[in-house]
């Protein structure tokens, strides 16, 4: 009888126990597995509050406007490539805010990115031709958000 009850009882208590999981699994009532995650909300959380709302404002958020009015350019003249002067370059935030300028990169008619070894502050052009010049202007709104626009321009030294 021991035995019996020794080998029968691990498979009945066995049984049990995969039923019991099985009727706690498919239940949809108030207290099964499928109610409690139907009743369940997943909400995204910046620290303590749901900031469903602040994401979906900077997705739609328009990008910064970047503007430049290309000329001309003299060879082993210096040019301040950022300067309102030399290309009249400008970036303004959809709230109408001015924004820092960088240049990103600098392609000489060789084919090669100067921006390594020129200060754009104080560019000489040593070679004639076509140069291709990129401009980043980026804005960080509500200290979260990074909006940032890249455009490409191309100008002649002669």
């Amino acid at each position: 009888m021991k035995v019996w009850i020794g080998e029968y009882g691990r498979i009945i208590i066995l049984a049990i126990s995969v039923c019991s999981i099985i009727l706690f699994l498919g239940d949809r009532g108030e207290t099964g597995f499928l109610g409690l995650l139907a009743k369940g909300k997943l909400n995204a959380t910046l620290k303590s509050e749901d900031n469903i709302e602040l994401l979906e404002e900077n997705r739609k958020r328009e990008k910064p406007i970047l503007s430049a009015k290309m000329k001309k350019l003299e060879q082993g003249k210096e040019y301040d490539l950022l300067a309102e002067e030399v290309f009249a370059v400008k970036a303004v935030s959809p709230d109408g805010e001015q924004l820092d300028v960088q240049v990103e990169a600098l392609i000489a008619p060789s084919g090669t990115d100067k921006i390594d070894c020129i200060d754009v502050k104080k560019f000489i052009a040593e070679e004639k031709g076509v140069y291709c010049i990129r401009y980043l202007a980026q804005e960080i709104y509500q200290e979260n958000y990074k909006n940032q626009v890249k455009k490409g321009y191309y100008f002649t030294v002669d």
